[in-house]
Order: C-alpha cells, then structure tokens, then sequence
C-alpha cells in the first residue's frame, strides 16, 4: 500500500473536501491483500474505533462496494446494519453519505464520502463521481496499449459493429478482433463490455 495521493492544492482534492465535510475514503485496487493506495481523511478517532473492532466485516457501505458497481447515497443502501454502524457513524458527524465502486478484473476502487447535515444532491453525487474518475485515471498504473488498441476499443464503443469498425479503421475484422483481444488481456478482463467500462473509469476512451 502507498499513502500517494492527489496533491494539497490539487483543485479534486479541494473540491471533494468541499463536497465531504465530514470527511471521505479513496481505496485504489483493493484485492485480497488490501488496497494499492489508501487515503481517508474521516476523523482520526473513528478510524481508530472502525479498525478496532473490524466494523468493514459488517458495514453495509463497504459490503456495497464489494457486489456493486456505480454510485449510490448511505441511506439508499438496503442491507442490514446489525452492528449499528451507521448510528455510531453519525456520532463522528457522518450522518449522510454516498459511495462510489469500481471493479477492474479482480481488483475494485471505492470512494465513500460523508456529510454532517443534509444529503447530496443529484449534481453533488455527479460531481463526487468525476472526482473518483479523476483518482483512478490519474493515480493508478495505466495499461500499457497500443494506439491501434485504445483506436479499435474506442469505435467499438461508440456502437459500431465489428464489420464496421473494420471499415471505419481501415483494417480487417481478424485485425479489430485481435487488437481487442489482446487489450482484454492486458486488462484481465472477460468481455468487450468490462473492456470497455474499464478504460471508460481509467479515462482512456
């Protein structure tokens, strides 16, 4: 794990601390073994009282961010809380919040972010999304693919069918699915789809 993250005046960080002023979590490639780069900036104490007495088994904001993908507000999040974490939450002055996740081949990436008095609104989740898009793009490794590649991913996404994309590229259909191919493995990823989802949240298409 690395304690990099986005620098002091970088105008994300800033802002998300504008957005979340009763803190936020930015977990970057979490797999088995932990995150790659973690960054939380709730109170110190709760840290301390989350870590303790291992709330993450039980939370249902974390638990959310293992099955789901998107973005959802705390209070939307229909799982049970049977140790209270939410309520205990809020005694930190997190009594609203929202949760972002991403899954890339088996690793994911969260960012959870809390508010003391209201809940975010449609714009404000919009924005605490971009900002995560931002964290990914600009602080994970990025894969290394060819031009023809990210070329090929791109006109695939934009709906074009194989055939097409062949003729819109000027190579041949054996060539798009090749170059496709060869970027999901890079990837560890299974389908065109989480190819696509995958270099959409890296920023890459």
């Amino acid at each position: 794990m690395t304690d990099v993250f986005l620098a002091e005046d970088d105008k994300y960080l800033i802002e998300l601390r504008e957005l979340a002023p009763a803190g936020f979590v930015v977990a970057l490639n979490v797999n088995w073994s932990g995150p790659q780069i973690l960054h939380s900036e709730f109170d110190p104490q709760w840290r301390k009282e989350y870590e303790d007495k291992n709330y993450f088994i039980l939370d249902p904001v974390f638990y959310w961010t293992i099955t789901n993908r998107g973005g959802i507000r705390w209070s939307e999040i229909k799982l049970p809380d049977v140790a209270k974490v939410a309520h205990k939450a809020s005694e930190y002055g997190m009594k609203y919040g929202a949760v972002f996740s991403v899954r890339e081949s088996r690793n994911r990436s969260f960012l959870t972010a809390a508010r003391p008095d209201r809940e975010f609104t449609e714009p404000e989740m919009d924005r605490l999304n971009t900002i995560f898009q931002h964290c990914i793009s600009t602080l994970l490794p990025t894969p290394n693919l060819t031009d023809k590649e990210l070329d090929t991913v791109r006109s695939i996404q934009s709906g074009k069918t194989t055939s097409e994309a062949a003729s819109d590229l000027g190579i041949s259909e054996n060539d798009v699915k090749s170059a496709l191919e060869s970027a999901m493995k890079k990837l560890d990823v299974k389908n065109r789809p989480q190819l696509i989802a995958t270099l959409v949240a890296r920023g890459l298409v």
